[in-house]
């Protein structure tokens, strides 16, 4: 069988929250019951980083040919949200997805039979918004 090819991903980052667009992102996402493509603050206004996890996971298991993604931000928004997202892309963890952010801090990279942690999309490329 031919490799699935990857989808061409892109994450925005802005005051309000993610969104994920691509061919196919939205109805990778309701098939696979994710969040997005739009995901929005969390209720105690910091950034939904678990809903975000579980999207890029169910883009994952929909295109597994993903490697990464384009991200870009909002002007002015802090280095350091678009550090998280990136870090957050890195890696399988454990679970698919997590309830809310601290279970996702704290949890652990899924690792593969060769002892290596298993890549999630960690080709992230960042574009330059105005």
């Amino acid at each position: 069988m031919p490799a699935q090819p990857g989808l061409m991903l892109h994450v925005a980052v802005d005051a309000d929250g993610f969104t994920l667009t691509g061919d196919g992102v939205a109805e990778a996402l309701a098939a696979q019951a994710a969040p997005g493509p739009r995901i929005l603050r969390a209720g105690d206004g910091g950034y939904d980083h678990p809903k975000l996890y579980g999207a890029l996971t169910a883009l994952k298991a929909e295109f597994p040919g993903t490697t990464g993604f384009t991200l870009s931000a909002a002007p002015g928004l802090p280095y350091h949200h678009i550090i998280t997202v990136m870090d957050l892309a890195q890696h399988r963890l454990t679970e698919d997805d997590y309830p809310d952010r601290a279970s996702l801090r704290t949890a652990t990279r899924r690792v593969g039979p060769e002892g290596a942690p298993e890549p999630l999309m960690p080709a992230v490329t960042l574009a330059v918004t105005h």
